[in-house]
């Protein structure tokens, strides 16, 4: 994994790819960095150092989650909409981080060929034209035809921390990059902002997932590439009767090896 030192160019190039979006608790937007250090200098040389010393300031762990809430019960988590801000060189750094590790991914091939989902190309035109080619075949043939569909839900957010570095671990992207990483989910805090008081189970509920939704590493899904093949194994594992067992190992088992999508997850 590329742990040598940003280079301006790359900066530059990867903030000119965000859209100007609300500010996070610092208050600067896109437009006030590029105001501010057109070529990106003064910020490589910030982002070096975090990089060198695998540490980001206290002030980027901070961010802000608002609730809107959208109908009906306000004690129901699903009826609130939350918007997370977090401050911009926060998310312009670990921008670069996930521009950088998705290259690793691709140009190593460290994930399995089956991976389809939140890669720069769109998987899910292969995904729907295997599944199409199977249920065709089945029907040329008159034969049955056996579909797995697996969703996980709020995917990222739901993954331990600790998971997360013991996949990075896993794959082979270094101790430096796995430590730059679990830092920047170490002593993070979210300040709750609701239009009326929300109750202390909603509270709770969100406390976990601080600080996951406006992360670029988050938003596009790389962390979660990496864990998805250490939960499949997990699922294949559990403890189930012989019964289920041999379902699996005659069918279950095969379906998932062979064709298994994130988010969009099937087996056919």
């Amino acid at each position: 994994m590329d742990t040598s030192p940003f280079t301006p160019a790359e900066i530059r190039g990867r903030l000119h790819k965000f859209e100007n979006s609300a500010p996070g608790p610092d208050r600067l937007s896109y437009e006030n960095l590029k105001q501010a250090d057109p070529d990106c200098r003064i910020i490589a040389r910030i982002f070096n150092f975090c990089l060198y010393s695998r540490r980001i300031p206290a002030a980027w762990k901070r961010s802000k989650f608002i609730l809107i809430h959208k109908k009906d019960d306000v004690d129901d988590l699903q009826n609130w909409r939350p918007i997370s801000l977090c401050n911009t060189l926060y998310k312009l750094y670990t921008g670069c981080l996930s521009s950088r590790l998705v290259h690793w991914l691709m140009d190593f091939d460290v994930l399995s060929f089956t991976q389809k989902g939140f890669l720069p190309f769109d998987g899910v035109f292969e995904h729907r034209y295997v599944i199409n080619q199977a249920q065709t075949l089945a029907k040329i043939e008159k034969s049955s035809i056996c579909m797995a569909q697996i969703d996980l839900t709020n995917a990222f957010g739901s993954i331990p921390h600790l998971a997360i570095r013991a996949a990075l671990q896993e794959a082979g992207a270094g101790p430096h990059f796995t430590e730059v990483i679990s830092d920047l989910y170490t002593d993070s805090t979210t300040e709750f902002i609701a239009p009326i008081p929300i109750s202390a189970e909603i509270s709770g509920c969100l406390e976990k997932n601080c600080q996951v939704e406006a992360c670029p590493l988050a938003k596009n899904r790389r962390l979660e590439d990496l864990f998805v093949p250490a939960f499949v194994f997990h699922m294949r594992t559990e403890q189930l009767t012989k019964g289920d067992m041999k379902i699996i190992d005659d069918f279950i088992r095969p379906l998932i090896k062979d064709n298994l999508y994130l988010d969009e997850s099937a087996a056919n």
